[in-house]
């Protein structure tokens, strides 16, 4: 049972610092494109 939780555990997070990641970049674009528009 614990590793069944631990596994999950870890998928969680693994998907979840892709999260944070993918906005990471897409945030530095927004400000890219911005600061091309201005």
């Amino acid at each position: 049972m614990p590793t069944i939780h631990i596994l999950i555990l870890k998928t969680y997070k693994r998907c979840y610092l892709i999260k944070i990641y993918q906005l990471s970049i897409t945030y530095n674009l927004l400000k890219v494109l911005s600061k091309s528009f201005t």
